[in-house]
């Protein structure tokens, strides 16, 4: 369940950059995440990026899997 946690960690801030950005591609978003620096040069999550994970999972709208937890 670990690797699934980490990566709808991911996925939420990718979509998060995705709906924010004004490109239009996942290189854009990436690129969005990274000027935040929610993402690092390797594409992961930074701290402050998993910090925002959490923020977002926790919200009502996040459509994840309800049945992972850390």
């Amino acid at each position: 369940m670990k690797h699934h946690t980490a990566f709808l960690r991911f996925e939420a801030v990718l979509d998060y950059c995705e709906r924010r950005c004004s490109g239009k591609t996942l290189e854009d978003a990436m690129k969005f995440g990274r000027q935040r620096d929610w993402f690092d040069s390797s594409n992961r999550l930074t701290a402050s990026g998993e910090a925002l994970a959490e923020i977002i999972m926790q919200s009502p709208d996040f459509k994840g899997d309800p049945g992972v937890s850390n």
